[in-house]
């Protein structure tokens, strides 16, 4: 004859505190069902979800992956159009059909003869031609970041703090061949020096200059100010060379002992 109720007991290691339980047949039958249950349960929604998770995790990988080349081509796109404003203010400027030679011809006094400065009738010399001129004196809250091409974190050129109204100084003679107001820039130039360089001053409160005027060598075209997207009165300085970014403490090394930007990577 079966026994309809079963004792579970529990022994401690020390013989004490024995502790027992008392369990119909019935009740044994319903815990070990529960398990069975469970486990077959464990086995059906492992089964049957595990794919769908599986999936649902390539998905989500596909779709940051698509996200992030979505943002380099906006990143790219931008840059494409930041690239023909510059190459359409300069024809403007200039006029369509003006052609720009590959390398300028220079004699001993080194003068430019690239069409921008024939048009003009304007003579630089080598030593006015170079960036040499720091457009203004403070610190550097931001320095120069090229990660890559493919990223909208880039900033080429470096931040220089200023008090509203600064004079902010030409780096070269050169021509402007823009002056004018952006979304990001708020009021910027853009100077042409002859040799493909190209010098940017951004975020200024004034422009003092107009397209298409002549500067001098450390003459005052701006006022140093807040416009645009910006986070407090700054400059934001910039040299191109040969349509490449370069960093302008290479041309103004003081600009180091004043770097107090967060990364100093360059």
């Amino acid at each position: 004859m079966k026994a309809s109720k079963y004792t579970i007991l529990i022994v401690p290691d020390n013989s004490e505190n024995n502790r027992s339980f008392l369990l119909s047949r019935r009740s044994i039958r319903i815990i070990i069902g529960l398990v069975v249950v469970f486990i077959a349960g464990l086995i059906i929604v492992s089964t049957y979800l595990g794919p769908k998770i599986l999936a649902h995790n390539e998905l989500e990988l596909k779709y940051n992956q698509l996200a992030s080349e979505r943002m380099e081509v906006v990143e790219l796109m931008r840059e494409l159009k930041q690239i023909k404003h510059m190459n359409s203010a300069v024809r403007k400027t200039l006029g369509s059909d003006i052609k720009f030679k590959p390398e300028p011809v220079t004699d001993d006094s080194v003068q430019t003869t690239s069409d921008l400065f024939k048009k003009a009738d304007i003579l630089l010399s080598f030593s006015e031609n170079l960036p040499s001129v720091l457009p203004v004196d403070g610190f550097v809250t931001r320095d120069v970041n090229i990660v890559s091409a493919f990223t909208h974190e880039n900033h080429y050129g470096v931040d220089i703090a200023v008090r509203e109204g600064d004079p902010i100084l030409t780096a070269a003679a050169g021509f402007v061949i823009f002056s004018g107001w952006t979304y990001n820039m708020g009021n910027y130039i853009i100077v042409f020096h002859g040799n493909n360089y190209f010098t940017v001053y951004g975020h200024n409160q004034r422009n003092l200059v107009n397209q298409r005027d002549y500067v001098n060598r450390g003459d005052v075209i701006a006022l140093g100010g807040n416009t645009g997207i910006s986070s407090g009165p700054h400059l934001h300085f910039e040299i191109w060379k040969d349509g490449v970014a370069v960093d302008p403490k290479v041309f103004f090394p003081e600009l180091h002992e004043k770097n107090v930007s967060t990364s100093n990577d360059g």
